[in-house]
């Protein structure tokens, strides 16, 4: 029985961990496919007035070549937490590295919130996306 509760609570830890990529995205006419990967598995604290780079990628097996138009929101809008992504698009033959800045306005509100990034293909197919969250403390 102990070794069961101990199988639990170790498959439960990685639950809430989360997972550091996406589903696959692409196939579309040109075919091929790609992820997200690189989200923090922990949530991230950022403080009332600041920012925080979040360094993502794009893994593309070799048959994908299609432009992938990038953004990020928060799941919890008009609260003072924010995200950008920079660039928003990645051509074919670019880098596949990009970043989500989350910025908590100086007024902020205090609790978790999700970011979630979402990568589509321009020439057609399936976009993906990744979550992931980050918590603004109470201000001091």
């Amino acid at each position: 029985m102990k070794k069961l509760c101990v199988g639990l609570m170790v498959v439960g830890l990685v639950a809430l961990a989360g997972c550091s990529s996406s589903p696959t995205g692409g196939g579309g006419p040109a075919g091929g496919a790609f992820k997200i990967k690189g989200a923090p598995e922990m949530t991230k604290e950022i403080k009332h007035g600041s920012s925080e780079p979040f360094k993502l990628s794009i893994s593309k097996d070799k048959n994908f070549k299609e432009d992938i138009n990038l953004n990020a929101t928060v799941a919890q809008p008009n609260k003072g937490v924010t995200a950008t992504v920079e660039p928003s698009k990645l051509t074919g033959a670019e880098a596949s590295e990009f970043t989500v800045t989350v910025k908590a306005a100086d007024d902020a509100q205090e609790g978790e919130y999700t970011v979630n990034v979402v990568a589509t293909p321009t020439g057609g197919g399936k976009e993906t996306s990744l979550p992931f969250k980050v918590k603004v403390p109470a201000k001091k």
